[in-house]
């Protein structure tokens, strides 16, 4: 039997079956891996196989009795993509891979049939976002570009659309959807991540908004889905400066990622986690990393320990020249994350409560002298030695204390620990000191974060049980 006639006689008995057992068989058909046994033996067959009669030998099929356009031009489309593709270059390819994944999209819009290639578009999807990165980063080398990812942009607007397609579905938050509903969040996911990598992190919005609206369950969805999906919910919070969002996703991805994820899964989570909790009041055990590090993470995590142990000591003693010093002599790593900037400004206040905080326990009382902070803040903020290594060039790095640390930098510094209620006290300028609460003097930072910044509603699906 002919192979091009085999593989339609395949198609067809596949679309036969019902949906749940059809996905892996056309899947297997319908693969771009051009190490499929099939594809090659096809190609063969197909170089004097024009698309017109292609075209007229799928329509002679009557898939679903004709009623199904969208799945005959991605068949049509694959099985261009077979007869012209060169197995050399990827480059040479690309197009007419990324061809049938956009046909492949608009399939998905029969809200009745589409069941049927869900396990086609995930691993499509699978494939061609990395080889659509790859040849994006090979050129953008060979033309001397930055941040030119014309065929990744595009491929983002099919990912858009395939999704849109399965939202439009009004059942799919029904627990017989779960199959589409993994796929949602598989590909919401996809295209957030995709998102980051061409800086358009902004538009990750609109799809996290677009997913709370159908209120699923997520108790339904996988796992690993999930946690790929959170940690990204978290990464977008974290770059609009919503550190406790971002915090509460992180560390639900830390608690319930699997003891089997790969070493790298850990660590990226942690190079968000970390700092994060920095920022919000909840600081994670250094102790708790080592043995992570040491029983999990192969060594992996030695770079955080030995950036972060430091620069946590740092902060809980209210040390900023040292804390600021660590993030300059490390502004490369930090920078790269995206946290270099949250750190420089988020930590400020903290710091200076911190500082507050140890001069305090150091003399408790009904009130904190301003000259003893004025002492501290000498102390800590080292005013000659930043101004010798932070020069013009880092100027974003410094504290406004040129002149010195006098009594109205003090003072400003008290009334912005107090107005924020870091202080439990009222600053009394003709005494010179802070006349601080009886209990609660230094409210925890992480309970009191929680109050004055909800978490956003939007993303309350992801904590239904």
């Amino acid at each position: 039997m002919p192979e091009l006639e085999f593989f339609l006689k395949k198609l067809k008995n596949a679309l036969q079956l019902p949906a749940p057992t059809a996905q892996a068989p056309l899947a297997e058909l319908l693969s771009l891996d051009p190490q499929k046994h099939h594809i090659p033996r096809l190609q063969a067959e197909l170089q004097n196989v024009t698309s017109e009669k292609l075209s007229d030998d799928i329509d002679a099929l009557k898939l679903f009795d004709n009623g199904w356009p969208g799945l005959e031009q991605a068949v049509l489309t694959y099985l261009v993509f077979v007869r012209d593709f060169n197995p050399w270059s990827t480059l040479d390819s690309i197009d007419l891979m990324i061809k049938y994944f956009s046909d492949l999209a608009v399939a998905m819009g029969n809200i009745e049939f589409s069941k049927y290639l869900l396990s086609t578009l995930a691993q499509t999807t699978a494939m061609i976002v990395p080889l659509t990165k790859t040849v994006d980063l090979k050129l953008m080398l060979v033309n001397k570009r930055k941040m030119d990812f014309p065929r990744l942009s595009h491929v983002s607007g099919i990912l858009l659309k395939a999704m849109n397609n399965l939202r439009a579905d009004t059942d799919i938050a029904l627990p017989s959807h779960r199959d589409k509903q993994t796929l949602l969040i598989l590909l919401s996911a996809k295209l957030c991540s995709t998102y980051f990598f061409i800086g358009s992190p902004m538009l990750c919005n609109n799809i996290f908004s677009n997913i709370s609206t159908l209120k699923l369950n997520s108790s339904y969805i996988p796992r690993a889905q999930l946690l790929r999906y959170r940690f990204l919910v978290g990464k977008y919070h974290f770059t609009q400066s919503s550190m406790l969002n971002a915090f509460h996703h992180f560390s639900w991805c830390l608690e319930n990622c699997h003891t089997n994820a790969s070493p790298a899964i850990f660590v990226t989570l942690l190079k968000y986690l970390i700092p994060c909790g920095i920022l919000v009041g909840r600081i994670l055990n250094m102790e708790f990393l080592k043995k992570l590090n040491q029983f999990k993470l192969n060594g992996l995590g030695h770079e955080l320990i030995v950036l972060y142990e430091p620069l946590i000591r740092h902060f809980r003693n209210g040390d900023i020249y040292n804390f600021t010093i660590l993030l300059k002599k490390n502004e490369s790593f930090f920078r790269k994350t995206g946290i270099l900037l949250p750190l420089i400004q988020r930590s400020r206040i903290l710091l200076l409560r911190n500082l507050t905080l140890k001069v305090y326990r150091l003399n408790p009382g009904k009130t904190i002298a301003m000259a003893k902070i004025n002492v501290a803040l000498n102390l800590s903020l080292q005013p000659e030695q930043a101004a010798r290594n932070f020069g013009a060039g880092y100027s974003y790095y410094m504290y406004d204390a040129d002149g010195g640390v006098d009594d109205s930098f003090v003072e400003n510094v008290l009334v912005a620990l107090t107005d924020q209620n870091l202080v439990k006290g009222k600053v009394a300028p003709v005494s010179k000191s802070v006349v601080v609460a009886k209990t609660d003097t230094f409210p925890n930072v992480y309970e009191l974060y929680k109050v004055k910044y909800p978490l956003d509603p939007k993303d309350g699906w992801l904590d239904s049980k």
